[in-house]
């Protein structure tokens, strides 16, 4: 137990990828790799680390109960705030807007900030499928 927490690092980034596709020889699944985005933040790579979670996988299917326990985890994350960067395929990624949990980031960070970093920063613009048209931003 004295071991966990002396060797503990502060998480200094929680990246979460839902329905991601795994695979053995993925460079992000090792804490190494982050090491340059750490030290370029000011951080120290000995005492921070990237986390992150590719494991959870939801299904459109409300009888998947795999599917129930990931959608609650999930759900539990983003009400705790614990995920800073979130990838997810499109039909996963819209299901949330139905709990609010995604939001117009303009609202949020100022003017000169979002011009800071406007090459970075991805915009939805359309979507459409069979049953409905979504727009935003």
């Amino acid at each position: 137990m004295i071991i966990h927490y002396v060797t503990q690092k502060d998480t200094a980034l929680e990246i979460m990828a839902v329905n991601a596709m795994q695979s053995a020889d993925n460079p992000a699944g090792n804490s190494g790799y982050y090491n340059d985005f750490l030290k370029e933040n000011g951080l120290d790579p000995d005492k921070s680390e990237v986390l992150v979670s590719s494991n959870l996988g939801a299904s459109a299917n409300e009888n998947d109960g795999a599917s129930a326990e990931s959608i609650q985890m999930i759900q539990s994350l983003f009400m705790t705030q614990s995920v800073d960067v979130f990838f997810a395929d499109c039909d996963f990624f819209y299901s949330l807007g139905e709990f609010d949990y995604l939001a117009d980031i303009r609202e949020y960070l100022p003017e000169e900030l979002l011009e800071k970093y406007k090459d970075d920063l991805v915009y939805v613009k359309k979507y459409r499928n069979r049953e409905k048209n979504i727009r935003s931003a």
